[in-house]
C-alpha cells in the first residue's frame, strides 16, 4: 500500500500524476511500459452504507482519493489474502495478546482529506458502514499498463 500525505487543497486531477510518479517506487521500467488510469468513479456512502470485501480485476494498481477526513465516517480496510500466512498458518488460531503485522488479518486505514491511497489491485479491501450522518465521498480508480509485457519471458504481449 502506498499512502500519500494529504494536500492542503485537495486536487483530484493529481491522481494521474501520482500514479506516474509512483512507478519508480514499485520498480516499473518506464522505458518499456506506462501505467495509465483506465477507469474511475465517485463513491458516495450515506449513513449505514458500506462496501463488501472485494478486489479489482483487470487492474494492476487501484487507488482512492479522499475528499474529506474519514475519522467520523468509515475507514478503508485491507484484508489478508486467503492462504497467505503471516506468522501463523490459517489452520492455527492462537490467542493473540497484541496485534501487529505478524498476526493481523485486517489493516484499517483512516484517511484524511486530500490523501491518496494506492495498493495492488489483487489485494482484497472493504469499507465498513458509515457511522456518520454526513455522507462520505471518494474518487476511486484502476490502472493498467500500455507497452510491452514480459519482453524476455517468452510470452510477450504488447498493449
Amino acid at each position: 500500500m502506498i499512502r500519500r500525505p494529504p494536500r492542503s487543497t485537495p486536487k483530484p486531477s493529481s491522481a494521474a500524476s501520482d500514479v506516474y510518479k509512483r512507478q519508480d517506487h514499485i520498480g516499473v521500467d518506464t522505458a518499456q511500459v506506462e501505467m495509465r488510469i483506465t477507469t474511475s468513479w465517485l463513491n458516495r456512502y450515506h449513513k449505514g452504507h458500506s462496501t463488501h470485501q472485494h478486489h479489482h480485476s483487470n487492474s494492476i494498481i487501484s487507488g482512492v482519493y479522499y475528499l474529506e477526513d474519514c475519522d467520523k465516517s468509515a475507514p478503508i480496510q485491507f484484508h489478508r489474502a486467503p492462504g497467505y500466512v503471516n506468522l501463523w498458518p490459517n489452520t492455527v488460531n492462537l490467542p493473540i495478546k497484541t496485534h501487529n503485522a505478524l498476526n493481523i488479518d485486517v489493516i484499517t486505514v483512516i484517511p484524511k482529506a486530500g490523501e491518496l491511497i494506492m495498493w495492488p489491485s489483487h489485494l482484497a479491501h472493504s469499507v465498513p458502514p458509515n457511522q456518520s450522518d454526513q455522507a462520505r465521498y471518494t474518487i476511486a480508480f484502476n490502472t493498467f499498463v500500455k507497452g510491452t509485457l514480459d519482453p524476455q519471458g517468452g510470452s510477450e504481449l504488447t498493449l
